[in-house]
């Protein structure tokens, strides 16, 4: 590895992110972890500063977060709240491919960045003084379905999808003393599959609300009271999103599922 890669372990810089005290350590994907040590990116994420401005709740206010911005920032963003008291906790599915770094193939999904900010994160977060049970800020990429990106033969199709079972539930939340979920992302439109799992929480009796990076209150899309509604949105997914062997997603497309 050059100078510019911190020398961790791969099981060192997962301990970092998923240490055995913290309550949410269990819902740390694993997925990138699994890909280290690498090269990082030649331009690594970097933090927009009405990011790190944003009006996020106090750690002591019972919320917990959701960060939904695009992979290498929601790490980064993630980082930051651990110096507000906030516990980060990755939950990235995309993989990264090696024949997209030597430009043999296109990536829908850059994760590269979040592999690349997990890293340069790491030595920060391992300082942050931070209790067993900080509240969560949950970190997904908002650019998992790569919304407007066509996909082409042999691309690396890495899009993914989070579900309910990615979280941990309602009743457990509760139980850290969670009362609010705050999601916050850029602006609207919600991936259906984060309004999924928001609308459990709901129905668990957590206050859910989304804001944008100005503070601004963002409309949630719930998702339709019904079953079948919900059964037929998983197969479509299932069907369109296909996990690899190793559980998490990225294969090369033929053509032959769904864009």
């Amino acid at each position: 590895m050059s100078d510019s890669v911190p020398n961790l372990t791969r099981a060192e810089l997962h301990a970092i992110w998923a240490p055995d005290a913290s309550v949410w350590s269990p819902w740390v994907k694993p997925v990138p972890f699994a890909f280290w040590p690498r090269a990082l990116k030649s331009e690594p994420p970097v933090l927009r500063a009405e990011v790190s401005a944003a009006p996020f709740p106090s750690a002591r206010s019972g919320h917990a977060l959701v960060i939904d911005l695009p992979g290498g920032e929601s790490v980064l963003c993630g980082a930051d709240l651990a110096t507000r008291g906030y516990r980060p906790v990755p939950i990235f599915a995309s993989c990264p491919d090696d024949a997209t770094v030597r430009g043999l193939h296109h990536c829908t999904v850059d994760a590269e960045a979040v592999i690349t900010a997990l890293a340069i994160s790491a030595t920060g977060l391992a300082q942050c003084p931070l209790c067993a049970g900080a509240p969560p800020a949950f970190l997904i990429d908002a650019t998992r379905h790569a919304p407007g990106t066509p996909l082409n033969p042999q691309d690396f199709d890495n899009r993914s999808a989070v579900y309910a079972s990615d979280f941990p539930s309602a009743s457990l939340l509760r139980k850290e003393g969670i009362t609010h979920v705050t999601v916050v992302r850029d602006s609207e439109p919600f991936g259906l599959d984060l309004s999924y799992v928001l609308d459990t929480w709901r129905h668990g009796g957590l206050e859910v609300e989304a804001i944008d990076l100005a503070g601004r209150s963002l409309t949630i899309p719930w998702p339709p009271a019904s079953f079948l509604s919900a059964f037929f949105y998983r197969l479509q997914l299932a069907l369109r999103l296909r996990p690899n062997p190793s559980g998490g997603y990225g294969r090369l497309w033929a053509g032959s599922a769904g864009g």
